[in-house]
């Protein structure tokens, strides 16, 4: 029902014009009605699908909200090849993958943990490079990730990795050399009976390498010392050309002259000076006669209380044999005392000058030798008398028999006792002439 808007009666709805007046009624009450109950409807159907869109994007929010986290391996891994070609390593590991991890996992997951690490017995991850070792330039090696994403889940995060190729590069080049090229050996003692160190170390370059020495003990000129290389590989891109190698022991070692024919005019004349020296008593032989040992034996009455009569500052008109004796014992070994020895027979003129002796300003020719040894040539290739010059026996001259034929008799049994412990004897030319005759 509605009232016309001319006479105020009341009109039926479906009526067209009023009862009362005629007049004709207006549908805008009833177009706004109709209007309004559609504008009612839509906005009803508005409301119900902003709900909906509401209800959608709640549950997106939770959705993405309670979705697993990804972390991507290959944004974590680090390679490192170092090394020399043909010999290089490899090595891959995790950089920053806790921190990645710790940061992933959700507030409300992390705070159910007693303890954030608790959190790593859900993680289970690995890297690895198809070959670590005795890598090359243009070597193609491939990096594997493992995961578990079953249990990385429960701690709201998941990985991923891809397999990836890499080709290895940037290596420096191996430097082969022969470690043993300028190796020299150092010898202790004389041969026969050299020694040298059992273990040596060669440097090369910035590399060090350990090597055995055998034999190392009781060498001779020329036998011959294997070395052998202990250290394995490559040292600081240096590797051995080979691992192995023998080498004699030198003839300029120190060695026993056992073979009298290498002794030079020098030597001889090395010697006769030594002697003349020592007869004198000069430097630097002024000690090495003392009259505690000297043995002098005389055709005269000559006693112990005046030995002292041979003042060797007055000693003159030394003179030496044209030849001298040499023993060698060919068989040598460490109880051996006589290895070489060379027996020397000299004469000079001294004059007593002890004012208090009945003989002051008598004039003595006198006879003696001396056993001078082991000879040695040492590495400098300086002959060394190792004894000392020890052994001088002194025979005085005197009215009394022949002197000289007591002096040979007394150097026949010295000789005897000497080729006991070396039987090989020499006759050396010691004028420097070089001669050596071997006396059977």
């Amino acid at each position: 029902m509605g009232k016309c808007k001319k006479c105020g009666v009341e009109v039926p709805k479906e009526a067209m014009f009023c009862p009362n007046c005629g007049a004709g009624v207006s549908k805008e009450a009833s177009v706004e009605k109709l209007s309004g109950g559609k504008g009612r409807r839509k906005k009803k159907y508005a409301m119900i699908g902003g709900g909906i869109g509401a209800i959608l994007f709640i549950l997106l929010v939770i959705f993405v909200s309670t979705r697993p986290k990804v972390i991507d391996l290959n944004e974590c891994r680090k390679i490192e090849i170092d090394g020399y070609d043909g010999v290089g390593n490899g090595n891959v590991y995790f950089l920053d993958l806790s921190k990645k991890i710790e940061e992933a996992v959700p507030d409300r997951i992390m705070k159910k943990m007693k303890d954030p690490s608790d959190i790593y017995q859900y993680i289970d991850v690995n890297v690895e490079l198809s070959k670590y070792s005795e890598l090359s330039n243009g070597d193609k090696i491939t990096v594997t990730y493992k995961y578990d994403n079953e249990k990385a889940k429960k701690v709201g995060i998941k990985f991923k990795g891809k397999k990836e190729k890499i080709t290895v590069k940037g290596l420096k080049k191996v430097k082969t050399v022969d470690i043993f090229k300028d190796l020299e050996l150092k010898f202790e003692g004389t041969a026969p009976d050299l020694s040298t160190e059992s273990e040596i170390i060669i440097e090369q370059d910035d590399a060090s390498f350990w090597c055995t020495v055998s034999p190392c003990e009781d060498l001779d000129i020329g036998d011959e010392i294997t070395i052998e290389c202990t250290t394995e590989g490559m040292v600081n891109g240096i590797k051995p050309e080979k691992l192995k190698t023998t080498v004699k022991v030198p003839d300029t070692a120190g060695h026993y002259v056992t073979d009298p024919s290498e002794l030079t005019a020098e030597d001889m004349q090395e010697i006769k000076d030594g002697l003349t020296k020592m007869l004198k008593g000069e430097e630097p032989y002024e000690d090495r006669l003392d009259h505690s040992w000297m043995a002098i034996k005389s055709l005269e009455d000559v006693t112990d209380n005046n030995l002292e009569f041979y003042s060797r500052e007055t000693a003159s008109n030394i003179t030496f044999s044209d030849t001298a004796e040499y023993f060698v014992n060919e068989s040598y070994n460490e109880y051996t005392e006589n290895v070489t020895d060379m027996l020397i027979r000299f004469e000079l003129d001294d004059t007593v000058e002890d004012e208090e002796s009945d003989k002051c300003g008598k004039t003595y020719h006198i006879y003696g030798y001396t056993i001078l040894g082991p000879i040695v040539r040492c590495s400098d290739g300086k002959l060394q008398i190792e004894d000392d010059w020890d052994g001088i026996v002194f025979y005085i001259s005197g009215t009394m028999g022949n002197v000289r034929e007591k002096v040979e008799k007394d150097i026949n049994e010295e000789v005897d006792k000497i080729m006991r412990d070396a039987p090989t004897r020499y006759v050396v030319a010691f004028d420097g002439s070089g001669k050596v005759e071997q006396i059977k």
